[in-house]
């Protein structure tokens, strides 16, 4: 599955307009099954004490990572299973080309690994792969032979079109080809199996009973909520045919739910079967969130409200009468029903700042937590055998707190208990966020699995994975959530513009070449960046570019800027800025921009180093400038807490606060957005020493908290700025426009009907508006609606009904008021252009050349 963007898809049920409508997944395809031995790779070895470097990943070598967060599961004291990185195939290919551009990530998990010696080595035992397979996948490990996985495959039409199941009887020694469901998504680019909870997208009870899951994002989402498409299906052969049990199962049961849109749907779990009948699954509309019950193998089911909107979100289902729910991040409750979920009793649990728990039945349980103290943390390790109504604590080992500082952990990322005796522990990198001193040990291992023989008094570590390049990870090949092949982000002229990545075009967009600074990935192979990377381009022949560099002591404690005067054929790199860090924070998501050739600023975002990059929520931030285009650069201030207020209580932890986007009009005047913060915006008008919260006009019918969705300048005086209340309902945007540099506000009416998409300024009056339609879904046909104001935003005339942009649209820039351009925010595979102030199109098919 799609693990890399879990985060991301959980962060957008809070940060953007709640978008998507349902609809089936596809029909069932029969094929006969077929047997294939699978090429077997050297094992993942433990050394030196369960130590192994990782160095280049190769798929089956000792040097193969191991995945932490959801495919580890041991079905014993010694044979197991996992995930492991790398062990897939080329990225897909086609002899006459894609029409579209599918998420690709730089590495990915997507191999199937076995041990039989406790964990200390791995074993390659992945299937065949499949011709055109994406890295999306589901697996299930039922017991020491038996094992299934689901490979997605692709076109060149579409990111997925078909779920093509594998199983194994004998340990993986040999796999079976079993049936193939067609797929036919709501949109070219939705994925599979790439919705936040659902961990393995499979269930199976014995080896012929046993049940898929088919969730998709809403790639393409309805403005007026977030609703996952998802099929249930089921097989009674072991996986060589697969039949439909439900879509959305549950989904009419969650209109009752407080506050929740009809049209909302979000799977938060597996779906888990103890029998042929018996099931759970977990949907959620928050902070609702229902624990269904079926007894009828998933064709129909029932559900009650949870009793408490606590951060219980972790489900542990043992037969059709007992469950239980922990959380992870310091939640202070567990829940546990007996009743098959009639009722819920809450428990309370250990405090502790992160923690994990593992039942291997209704009433024996472990916790291992990691304690906050005032100038350190420790490992704690607690057991209930009443089911949670009360805990004794085992001891505290220390393993995920003997690190390099005491301001440090290792962060603790899969716990599983076998048997009254035996347990796994699994950690991640080095990590914390104590003190202000203090960084993180690039030689650290970045992952440790450790066991108890004992029932958790005594751990002994069993693989250590150590990186042999400490920083060579830092660079990637993601620009973005998707992997179109460019990337728009400044048009110059009708003809010049710039693309992300250092990408120019002189010919309007349809050739598009690569310029940036040699120095700027090290002697990296192309294209590759370094963490944080960002650029900013001025004009035709201005742009600078921008990333975070290590040492032999760190991988993140210098930034450098490339700045070029000619178009990128010369680049001059400016003196190192030295990072100065609070201990376990990490930069990501830098930002600069230039008012003139020579006047500038930098923004540099840090937050916890163990954070997913694509979720990454910054908490600190440094502001530097320069007066010489950027040849050497001046600390301006440092922000943190005050500036974004105080956190919002525990009814609210879906929202935390952090630093998002950041705009300078000029030397002295700059906008800031904090997300979740106490302000929607922030202020500066010294060049970024001091920050104020701004005040809004905006009426209470918007729903806030608001965050800001728009903020567009186009100099220091003019610009607008666009809310959406928290609900992201119809009705809930507020347009509003300065004259005066943000000293004050004025309402706006909104272009159109439907939701306003992007906007862009020609001039202080002109100013150009993409639309969606009245009664607009993600599935709706047509194009989307183009309006024009010429006096600031005060009138709107529709310029055009029909805009054929692809959704999401992610960028548009109108150059004077007759040329103007548009793509999609997945990369621009269909590059659109008008010349007559976006009343006809022509759609362009961008190409890289070297």
């Amino acid at each position: 599955m799609t693990r890399s963007r879990h985060l991301a898809l959980a962060a957008l049920v809070v940060s953007f307009p709640l978008l998507a409508s349902c609809a089936g997944m596809g029909t069932v395809a029969r094929s006969s099954p077929s047997a294939s031995a699978v090429a077997k790779g050297p094992a993942t070895t433990s050394t030196s004490g369960g130590a192994s470097n990782l160095s280049a990943c190769v798929p089956g070598s000792h040097t193969e990572p191991l995945w932490s967060y959801s495919g580890f599961k041991m079905v014993g004291a010694t044979t197991g299973w996992d995930i492991g990185q790398c062990a897939l195939s080329a990225r897909p290919s086609f002899p006459n080309g894609l029409t579209i551009q599918c998420y690709w990530p730089d590495a990915e998990f997507a191999g199937i690994l076995r041990t039989q010696d406790g964990g200390r080595t791995w074993i390659d035992v992945s299937p065949p792969s499949l011709p055109n397979r994406s890295f999306q996948h589901s697996e299930f490990f039922l017991d020491a032979q038996h094992a299934w996985v689901g490979e997605v495959t692709r076109n060149a039409d579409a990111c997925v079109t078909a779920v093509t199941t594998f199983s194994t009887s004998d340990g993986g020694q040999t796999w079976h080809r079993g049936g193939v469901i067609a797929v036919k998504s709501e949109s070219p680019t939705s994925g599979l199996f790439d919705v936040f909870g659902p961990a393995d997208g499979m269930d199976f009870i014995d080896p012929l009973h046993g049940w898929m899951l088919l969730t998709s994002s809403a790639a393409n989402p309805d403005p007026d909520s977030m609703s996952d498409p998802t099929s249930l299906y089921s097989t009674t052969d072991g996986g060589q045919h697969w039949k439909v049990v439900a879509n959305n199962p549950g989904k009419s049961l969650l209109g009752a739910a407080s506050g929740c849109p009809t049209a909302f749907y979000a799977p938060v779990s597996d779906a888990v079967f103890t029998s042929r009948t018996s099931g759970w699954f977990a949907i959620q509309c928050p902070p609702t969130t229902l624990v269904l019950r079926t007894e009828d193998g998933g064709a129909s089911w029932s559900a009650k409200p949870l009793p408490c909107s606590c951060q219980v979100y972790v489900p542990k289902y043992f037969d059709a009468e007992h469950a239980v729910i922990t959380g992870t991040q310091g939640s202070k409750a567990m829940l546990s029903t007996a009743d098959g979920g009639a009722t819920w009793a809450q428990h309370a649990v250990p405090a502790a700042a992160m923690t994990y728990f593992s039942f291997i039945d209704p009433n024996d349980g472990w916790m291992v937590g990691i304690e906050q103290l005032p100038r350190s943390y420790d490992t704690v390790i607690y057991r209930t055998t009443d089911g949670g109504q009360s805990w004794s604590q085992v001891g505290k080992p220390g393993f995920a707190t003997s690190t390099s500082s005491p301001n440090l952990y290792f962060p603790i990322q899969a716990l599983q208990f076998v048997d009254a005796n035996t347990g796994f522990v699994m950690l991640g990198a080095e990590a914390g966020a104590q003190g202000s001193q203090g960084v993180t040990d690039p030689t650290a291992p970045q992952l440790q699995l450790l066991s108890t023989s004992d029932g958790g008094r005594s751990w002994t570590a069993v693989v250590r994975q150590i990186p042999a390049v400490t920083c060579s990870a830092n660079y990637n090949n993601q620009l973005g959530f998707g992997n179109g092949p460019v990337w728009p982000e400044e048009m110059a002229s009708s003809t010049v513009g710039w693309a992300r990545g250092g990408f120019r075009t002189t010919d309007g967009g349809v050739h598009w070449r690569e310029v940036s600074s040699p120095a700027l990935r090290e002697g990296a192979s192309t294209p590759r960046y370094p963490t944080g990377y960002s650029d900013f381009y001025l004009d035709g022949n201005h742009a600078w570019q921008v990333g975070v560099y290590g040492s032999k002591t760190s991988c993140t404690d210098h930034v450098t800027t490339f700045a070029t005067a000619d178009g990128g054929k010369t680049w001059q790199k400016s003196s190192p800025i030295v990072l100065s860090l609070p201990a376990g924070y990490a930069p990501q998501n830098l930002q600069l921009g230039f008012t003139s050739a020579q006047t500038g600023w930098l923004w540099v975002p840090s937050g916890q180093s163990n954070q997913d990059p694509m979720s990454f929520r910054a908490t600190e931030a440094d502001v530097y400038s320069t007066s010489d285009g950027g040849a050497t650069w001046q600390h301006v201030s440092r922000l943190g807490q005050p500036e974004l207020g105080p956190t919002p209580p525990s009814s609210d932890q879906n929202c935390q606060p952090g630093f998002g986007r950041i705009e300078y009009l000029s030397p002295t005047v700059g906008w800031l957005s904090p997300v979740c913060g106490d302000s929607p915006m922030l202020g500066t008008r010294d060049g970024g020493v001091t920050w104020k919260g701004a005040t809004f006009p905006i009426p209470s019918s918007a729903g806030c908290p608001c965050y800001l969705q728009t903020m567009k300048f186009t100099d220091p005086s003019h610009g607008i700025v666009v809310f959406s209340g928290q609900s992201g309902l119809t009705g809930s945007t507020v347009v509003l426009s300065t004259s005066d540099g943000g000293s004050s506000w004025q309402s706006l009416p909104q272009p159109g009907t439907g939701f306003l998409l992007q906007l862009s300024f020609v001039n202080p009056n002109d100013l150009i508006a993409l639309v969606t339609p009245p009664g607009w879904t993600k599935v709706s046909k047509g194009g989307l609606e183009l309006y024009r104001s010429t006096d600031g935003g005060h009138t709107w005339a529709m310029v055009s009904s029909d805009v054929p942009a692809t959704w999401p649209p992610g960028f548009m820039q109108f150059v004077d008021l007759n040329h103007g351009f548009e793509s999609n925010i997945n990369g621009a595979d269909q590059f659109l252009a008008t010349s007559d102030g976006g009343k006809t199109w022509r759609s362009i098919t961008p190409a890289i050349v070297s």
